[in-house]
This record gives structure tokens, C-alpha cells and sequence, in this order.
């Protein structure tokens, strides 16, 4: 692990902590000391708890007059940090001293779900190391911190330098959270499965432009541009994007409490102009950017926020049809930088004073084979396009996708809090997709479902407070596996079975998905066509799946720059 002085006043003074809000205060930085931590054998909710056993004339920066716990960074006079939650509770525990201690902090109130688990299992300290994995009685989370603890040391000096003042972020939350949202997904990036057939709008059936195309000849909305193109059909697509999302499914949003949208879109939308055809791009823009204008529009007409969601990037963010088209052969040196930073600054310039634009994803589920420089350099480029716009910190987020969960366990999110800290990149958060329709054949043949949707939604609620910075769920449904054993499984159950699984799968989601995130997050997706029901987040509450209060917000959560009529 990196050193860092012995006199980090300067650089933790970002901003004023104060009492309900993440910050770091200096508590008795000066002669070197030594602190005695006692380990209780077992594993709390965020960090190791400890009691502390100090001289007396320094116990009131470990204890609160009224007993409450606090977490403490503490730091050596080698840079060593060690954090820990303290309490006053004593007992039988193994005792660990640190020696030269020259400062300590402490971490206020919410902070402790930024900085937490996460900084104790990397500081390399392997004694620590065993003892966590010896006490945690969830072998799936003892694999996944047995996995963390193999990754290269974190400079946590930087990373607590971005943690320890973000105003803007901190305001933001306050205004914005929580977010009870839905993706409105296939519209302006179409995926097949999603709108191939069978599609009903709260308006109404409507046809799929993918209606009488082979899965051969138009997989993809790249190759059902292709295709229509060539046969001039090209206004069946037009229609589609015209009649899929109308102002009538924000208003059913209200209704059932959605009080934010994320919305995912292709790079071809968003271009000036129709980008020429070729090998690499043949997709349709159609009416451009005035979609999104209606949706933003419509947005604020209801009291609803949108998250702007760059689903598909110039040269592709991946091969996958996610993206907007099907290529197994994709290399992420196909990423186009410079047109992907030009998308992102027509967004930001075009929406920036909108008040129900609160954030923009700058890419959706990269995958670039582990490769994360070429992915920062991007981001602080895209980054500095939307402030660059107008768009300011405190009104408008901005959102680095790490992915599904397996990514919590490499080397991206710390690399991103290195070189995105707090103080120059301000009110930057993280998007995690969970889902569990996906999972390894590793867990799809050993856990059963009920281990699944309960002990596993768990596990991953649990490992969105290792990010360093607040992560929100971009992305969950009640998608189970479509094939295996758990397939199986689902399928002997009896329909009064699948009904209590399912609902009690969906409230568990929802509630510890709300809170482990200090943001809330968007389920995948509004809606969807019967034969893919569970993705539908207007289908599930119909089918009382989802109930009311599950994932919805009270009226007094939507906002009020407008009236709502």
C-alpha cells in the first residue's frame, strides 16, 4: 500500500463535515501513539467491529458520550491505514496493536458505506485477512473476499482524499434520492428479444418492425437497419419509435410511483447527422434527437427525472447485441473515443438546464477484456464534455457503469477512484447490473433457488458498498435462469410456489437494494412482451408480483419544479 504525509490535513479539507453527511475529520493528529484494537470473532454489516482500549485521556475520540458506534481510519507513521468500527462493548476478543499511530479519523454517519469492508480486507494485512474469512459463515461471501484479497494494494490515501469532500455529489443525493425508476428499454437502441413480437403498450398492441425478419437475416438493430434499408421499409421503424414510448407510459409511471427513468440510447439517435453507411455502421437515425427530446419533455411534465444512458457507442462498448448489434469479432480498439466524447457533449449541451435531466451514464457494460487505462482516459475526457456543457455537479451526476457484480472483485472501481478522485471529478457514481438470469454454471448447478433468491440477494447488496464511491443498481429484474437445474427446479414448483417465490424474490431485491444504495436504482425494463414477463416492471405490478410499496415512491418523492397536471 502507498505512503501518504503524516500531515493530511490539507488534502482531507475538501469540504465541511458535518453531521449527516460522508466526510473525515482529523482527530488527534501529533505524538506517535499506540492503539489496541480487540477483534470480536465475527463479521458486522460494514466493517470489523472492535473495542478500543486507549489511555484515558484520548477514550472521548473513540467513544461518543451516548455509547454509539463510530469507524475510524487510523493512520502510521509508515502511511499504513487501518479502518475499523469502534464501540464500547468489551469481552473476549484477540487483541491487535497498532504502533506509531500519528492520526486519526474519524468517518462520519453514512460515510461508512464508502469506505468500508473493502479497506480493511485490502490493506494486505494478512492476520486481518484470516480472521475476516475465518468468522464469515456465508461461504459465497468468504469466496468473494478470498478473492478481493489477492488484488494488487490500494492507495487508499487517494481514494479517502476523493471521499472527503463531495459536496456536490452529497447535495445531489439529498435532492434526487431515492430513486424508484424503470429503463425504458428497446426503444432507441432495439434489442430483439425484447421487441420482437407480442409487444403492448399502455395504448395498445403495437407491431414490431422485426415482424416477418428471420433471426438470421436481423438479430440486431444494426442489421435490421441493414435489412430494411435495402427493401426501403425503413419507415417501419419510424413507427415503432413513434408509437413504443408516447407521453401515456409516463403518465402510467406516476401512477405506480416511478419517479425516474434511465434512459438507454444509440450513438446513431443522438448524431447531427445520419453517420454514412459502412461496415461498422449502418443504423437509422431517423428523427434523431427528437425522441429524447419528448421524453425529457414529458419527464418533466409529470414530475419524473431521467438518467440519459449511452447503451451503444460509437465502434461499440462490446460485441454483445446490447450494444445495438451482434459481433463476436468486436475488440475494444473498435471503441471510437472521439466520436463517443463528441455523443456525450451533444447530450450535455442540448439538456444542460433541464431540471428533469439528473444524470448521464457516459457508457453502458463495457467490456474490454480487463483493459481499464483506455476506459479512464475516456471517462475524464466525457467527463469534463458534460461540465464543459453546463451541466454542474450538483444538478447532474455523472455515471461510470462497472457492470455485473463479478466486477466489484477486479481491479476497475479502485483504478476509477484513483484516477476519478472527489475533489476534481465531483458527484461521479457507480452503476451495477444485477442479475441472476445469468448465473455461472459454477452456481446454477450447486444452489438450489431458494438460496438464490435469498442468500444470494444478500451477498450482492452487500458488495455494492465496496465501491468507495455510492453505487445504485442500473439494471435488476426477476429474470430467472432460462435453462439448468435451477430451470428446472422453477419449473416443478406449483403455481402458488412460484407466486410466494417470486414475490418474496422481488420485495428482498427491492428492499436491500434500497439500502445498500444511497441513490435506489431502475429495473430492466418498463416493459416488455408476454413471453418475456418477468422483465417487465409493468407487468409485474399488474400481476401483483411487485407490490405497491415495493419499488414505487409517495407522491411527495416526485419533484416539484413542475405541477404534475
Amino acid at each position: 500500500m502507498g505512503g501518504c504525509s503524516s500531515s493530511p490535513e490539507k488534502p482531507l479539507a475538501e469540504g465541511p463535515a458535518v453531521d449527516d453527511e460522508p466526510g473525515l475529520q482529523l482527530r488527534e493528529p501529533g505524538t506517535p501513539a499506540t492503539v489496541t484494537f480487540k477483534l470480536t470473532p465475527r463479521l458486522a454489516t460494514e466493517v470489523v467491529d472492535v473495542s478500543v482500549v486507549v489511555p484515558t485521556s484520548q477514550k472521548e475520540v473513540f467513544h461518543s458520550s451516548v455509547g454509539r458506534p463510530k469507524t475510524f481510519v487510523v493512520q502510521t507513521e509508515s502511511g499504513a491505514l487501518w479502518i475499523f468500527r469502534a464501540s464500547s462493548e468489551g469481552g473476549q476478543a484477540d487483541e491487535l496493536h497498532i504502533a506509531n499511530v500519528v492520526a486519526v479519523y474519524e468517518v462520519t454517519s453514512a460515510s461508512t458505506q464508502e469506505v468500508d469492508v473493502a479497506a480493511l480486507v485490502r490493506t494486505q494485512q494478512k492476520h486481518v485477512h484470516a480472521r475476516l474469512l475465518e468468522d464469515v459463515a456465508n461461504p459465497t461471501l468468504a469466496t468473494a473476499l478470498a478473492t478481493a484479497k489477492e488484488l494488487p494494494p490500494v492507495d487508499w490515501c487517494a481514494v479517502l482524499r476523493s471521499l472527503a469532500g463531495d459536496p456536490a455529489r452529497r447535495k445531489w443525493i439529498r435532492r434526487f434520492a431515492p430513486i424508484r425508476g424503470v429503463n425504458i428499454g428497446g426503444w432507441l437502441l432495439m434489442e430483439r428479444w425484447l421487441t420482437d413480437r407480442d409487444q403492448v403498450t399502455p395504448h395498445g398492441p403495437i407491431p414490431s418492425p422485426f415482424e416477418g425478419v428471420q433471426w438470421w437475416e436481423a438479430g440486431n438493430e444494426f442489421d435490421l437497419s441493414r435489412h430494411l434499408r435495402y427493401w426501403k421499409q425503413l419507415d417501419r421503424l419510424d413507427r415503432w419509435r413513434a408509437e413504443y414510448i408516447t407521453e401515456a407510459d409516463f403518465v402510467r409511471m406516476k401512477e405506480l410511483g416511478i419517479n425516474s427513468v434511465r434512459l438507454p440510447f444509440g450513438y446513431w439517435i443522438v448524431s447531427q447527422e445520419p453517420y454514412p453507411p459502412g461496415p461498422r455502421n449502418e443504423y437509422h437515425h431517423g428523427l434523431g434527437l427528437k425522441y429524447m427530446d419528448d421524453a425529457v419533455e414529458w419527464a418533466e411534465k409529470h414530475g419524473i427525472t431521467v438518467l440519459l444512458d449511452l447503451h451503444g457507442a460509437p465502434g461499440g462498448n462490446s460485441g454483445a447485441q446490447t450494444a445495438g448489434w451482434n459481433k463476436p469479432e468486436w475488440q475494444p480498439d473498435w471503441f471510437d473515443v472521439d466520436a463517443a466524447v463528441e455523443i456525450i457533449s451533444i447530450v450535455a449541451k442540448r439538456y444542460a438546464g433541464r431540471p428533469s435531466v439528473i444524470g448521464i451514464e457516459l457508457l453502458n457494460e463495457p467490456e474490454f477484456h480487463g483493459k481499464v487505462e483506455p476506459l479512464v482516459r475516456y471517462y475524464q475526457r466525457a467527463y469534463r464534455a458534460v461540465r464543459d456543457a453546463g451541466m454542474k455537479a450538483e444538478d447532474v451526476a455523472v455515471v461510470i457503469c462497472l457492470f455485473r457484480m463479478n466486477h466489484i472483485l477486479t481491479e476497475g472501481w479502485w483504478y476509477y477512484n484513483f484516477h476519478l478522485p472527489g475533489s476534481e471529478f465531483p458527484n461521479l457514481l457507480y452503476d451495477l447490473h444485477l442479475y441472476y438470469a445469468f448465473l455461472p454454471d459454477v452456481l446454477d448447478n450447486t444452489l438450489t433457488l431458494k438460496q438464490v433468491t435469498n442468500e444470494m440477494v444478500h451477498v450482492q447488496a452487500f458488495l455494492m458498498r465496496l465501491t468507495g464511491k455510492p453505487a445504485f443498481v442500473g439494471e435488476w429484474s426477476l429474470q430467472l435462469p432460462f435453462d439448468g437445474p435451477l430451470c428446472e427446479e422453477r419449473k416443478r414448483l406449483s403455481p402458488d410456489e412460484l407466486r410466494e417465490l417470486m414475490t418474496t424474490f422481488a420485495q428482498r431485491q427491492a428492499r436491500l437494494y434500497g439500502r445498500s444504495s444511497k441513490v435506489g436504482g431502475y429495473y430492466w425494463t418498463w416493459n416488455a412482451p408476454k413471453h418475456e414477463r418477468w422483465w417487465s416492471y409493468m407487468g409485474m405490478r399488474e400481476d401483483k408480483i411487485l407490490l405497491p410499496t415495493s419499488w414505487s415512491v409517495e407522491p411527495s418523492k416526485f419533484y416539484p419544479w413542475r405541477n404534475g397536471k
